[in-house]
């Protein structure tokens, strides 16, 4: 489905890019119109620590590019992405990685 022309066509409206530069650009764009965005890493819940923990690394770089970039942004955390359904402290544990960055 991700590759589908018509899911292209259906999703073009909320998903900026396929990948993180993409993305920014389209942010950086969007700004430019005074119109705050925030950036999304699609996926939850995850069935491992090792996944909870890579879906919170993915979450790394995109906010380090938002600040470096002074756009006018924030990331949508989904707490069952990072671990939440396995355990509270893993999750916290994440959060805490992420918001300290």
């Amino acid at each position: 489905m991700e590759t589908s022309p018509s899911a292209g066509l259906l999703t073009k409206r909320f998903i900026a890019g396929q990948t993180l530069e993409a993305g920014l650009e389209v942010c950086r764009r969007l700004n430019e119109e005074q119109i705050l965005v925030t950036l999304d890493h699609l996926g939850e819940n995850v069935t491992s620590e090792e996944e909870a923990r890579l879906s919170a690394n993915a979450y790394l770089a995109p906010l380090r590019e938002i600040h470096q970039r002074g756009l006018r942004g924030s990331l949508s955390l989904k707490l069952t992405q990072i671990g939440l359904d396995l355990s509270e402290d893993l999750c916290r544990e994440n959060i805490e990685r992420i918001v300290s960055e």
